[in-house]
């Protein structure tokens, strides 16, 4: 995802990793548990992993069986979040979210895809320092007024949006994501997702004759079991 995601690739995004997003929410469900407790109130990361469920529709069941394993302090659960970062060809730049329970086997995966594509995994911070950690999220309201689309930038402290047929894409600093839910309330705007994400400071142009092997490498980035989300900088 580069610098502006379009609304259209956030509901196409959504769907097509519906099932990976379950996978994700729950593995966060179940951490927020184990670290805080299971009381939201007192548990704001619960709270916002609760939310994110019910944005996605998760069935409650799923839920409740996320919360339980996150207080059973003998689970076997071994799912862990990594970030990986690397170098595409024609010196595009990579963030690639995972969620794996076996980190060996991912890790050569991953770095094979990139060798291959032309490009090298780097270490820790060899290209995060290009990006933003932001907020964004995907509200819809068919009738919303300019007085309530300017109101909700200045909710949101939103440095950009995008507007489609009555869709409103906000990205916004993370620490407000905590308090979405609380912020919208009685606005007249349906959240349908938001989450976080890495926004580059700064777009480049790539080579047209890098351009195929790098929509090659997020295709497989894509496909792989253990990717979440994928963010680049052309």
């Amino acid at each position: 995802m580069g610098r502006h995601a379009t609304i259209a690739s956030r509901q196409a995004s959504s769907a097509a990793n519906r099932s990976k997003r379950f996978t994700k929410i729950c593995h966060e469900i179940t951490t927020a548990t184990r670290l805080a407790g299971p009381d939201p109130v007192s548990n704001s990361r619960l709270r916002l992993a609760l939310d994110t469920a019910k944005q996605f529709n998760m069935p409650k069941e799923n839920v409740q069986r996320a919360i339980k394993k996150g207080q059973e302090r003998d689970s076997n659960d071994n799912y862990e979040d990594l970030l990986y970062e690397g170098y595409g060809p024609g010196g595009s730049a990579y963030i690639v979210e995972i969620l794996s329970d076996n980190r060996n086997r991912t890790h050569p995966e991953i770095k094979s895809f990139f060798q291959k594509a032309g490009g090298n995994l780097g270490d820790k911070n060899s290209v995060s320092w290009m990006f933003q950690q932001k907020a964004f999220c995907l509200l819809e309201n068919q009738k919303a007024s300019e007085e309530a689309f300017l109101n909700m930038l200045d909710l949101l402290q939103a440095d950009d949006m995008e507007e489609d047929e009555g869709k409103y894409l906000f990205y916004f600093p993370k620490e407000i994501l905590v308090n979405l839910n609380t912020l919208i309330q009685d606005t007249g705007f349906t959240l349908i997702e938001s989450s976080l994400c890495y926004i580059p400071e700064n777009s480049i142009e790539i080579p047209s004759e890098h351009l195929d092997k790098n929509n090659q490498l997020i295709q497989k980035l894509k496909d792989h079991q253990d990717v979440q989300e994928i963010f680049y900088n052309f």
